[in-house]
């Protein structure tokens, strides 16, 4: 059950899920979009940022906080980590930008010690639980993902979900 003050602090947190694949020709513009939105939200006075921290828009949105530290000092970026060793499979290029990220975030939560195949579902969920906003790159033609699958539980919860696509 949530008190209060974790309600409030549920209230000004958001969390980031989106496609591990990006559109080349989205890149541009849609790191001017999620930095946009982050600052908003900072201004209304959300300081923490769950991301879960796979290959892909969660890397982008983590690395993102890093950089927007300089001009909003508070941003806390919260690594959601579904297992140890989530990056075992990562290219070269991603496992350095995942360790780089998560040796920045300002607190790391592993979820499960190691793989089993309920561990993301169970990263979405706590994503989902622990913000009331949602920053997405998601494109609902793409059919089952675990992008999909966190906006639905997103939905049911109630919360605020800005797609960027949306905004490409």
């Amino acid at each position: 059950m949530r008190t209060e003050s974790s309600s409030k602090a549920t209230a000004q947190s958001a969390a980031f899920t989106g496609h591990r694949t990006i559109r080349p020709e989205h890149l541009p513009r849609l790191k001017t979009l999620l930095a946009s939105s982050i600052v908003q939200l900072y201004e209304q006075h959300f300081r923490n940022f769950y991301c879960g921290m796979a290959v892909g828009f969660d890397l982008l949105a983590a690395e993102t906080i890093i950089e927007l530290k300089t001009i909003c000092p508070q941003l806390r970026l919260i690594a959601s980590i579904p297992f140890h060793s989530q990056d075992r499979f990562y290219s070269e290029e991603d496992k350095a930008r995942y360790q780089a990220a998560i040796n920045q975030a300002d607190e790391k939560i592993i979820l499960s010690t190691r793989y089993n195949r309920h561990a993301y579902r169970i990263r979405n969920a706590y994503l989902v639980e622990h913000s009331s906003c949602i920053i997405s790159y998601f494109d609902a033609s793409l059919g089952k993902s675990g992008t999909a699958q966190t906006i639905r539980m997103a939905q049911t919860n109630g919360s605020t979900i800005i797609n960027l696509l949306q905004k490409l």
